[in-house]
């Protein structure tokens, strides 16, 4: 085993929470010091860490299409982060990608290509579910109030601001205020792991639409109707 592995097999050992060089050095038996002739930072023991779990991550069935692959890769995203709390926020924070997140979004992107997607269009799209995903997972797991409280504090704030800005209100609006203000509190209080899989399907069926009507296609839509 390469020293390298030896320092990314201890990152993973000691967590990602409060990750610090000090405790890594620890872990492995040596002084702080001495860490410092393997690895310049603690950005760089991250990227160590998350190039080892994606090399070594389980191989999965290839997915029957091109949905099913973006489901199963942002599904492994998720997982990911909940097996090894604070992982998302240190993979948001790399000033830089690690070497194994490349090759995943290249992998991703083969295999849409390998569907009929551009090679642009394939890299934008695992580009936007994983961000998405991120962000998604780093807003469900901040510490808040519960729900009840949060979501009567969104809707104050609207209400609020439908009294001091009356100019942002359009014609009509004073009917739906009520339903508006629900979806609000309802989007920014409850932003959970449906509420991420209900963003995801809407990203997945707009792009269906654009993917079905180059093929001459009816589209069936997964996600709730825009319309009433």
């Amino acid at each position: 085993m390469t020293s390298a592995e030896l320092i990314a097999r201890a990152v993973i050992k000691v967590g990602f929470q409060d990750l610090t060089m000090a405790k890594v050095a620890n872990s492995l038996g040596m002084k702080h010091s001495s860490l410092y002739r393997h690895v310049a930072s603690r950005e760089e023991l991250i990227s160590m860490a998350v190039d080892l779990m994606i090399l070594e991550s389980p191989a999965v069935t290839p997915a029957q299409d091109w949905r099913g692959h973006l489901e199963q890769l942002t599904d492994a995203v998720w997982e990911q982060f909940e097996r090894f709390p604070g992982l998302a926020s240190e993979v948001a924070a790399l000033p830089e990608p690690p070497a194994g997140l490349l090759w995943v979004f290249a992998s991703s992107a083969e295999i849409l290509v390998s569907f009929g997607f551009s090679a642009e269009r394939a890299m934008m799209v695992t580009d936007l579910l994983c961000d998405m995903t991120v962000s998604s997972y780093l807003n469900a797991t901040q510490p808040v109030r519960a729900k009840a409280d949060r979501a009567a504090e969104i809707k104050a704030k609207y209400r609020s601001l439908r009294e001091v800005r009356p100019d942002v209100q359009l014609p009509g609006s004073e009917q739906k205020s009520e339903q508006i203000e629900a979806a609000l509190a309802d989007a920014f209080a409850s932003q959970g792991k449906q509420w991420w899989r209900q963003k995801r399907d809407f990203i997945l069926d707009t792009l269906a639409v654009e993917v079905r009507r180059a093929a001459g296609l009816q589209f069936r839509p997964s996600s709730p109707p825009i319309m009433n």
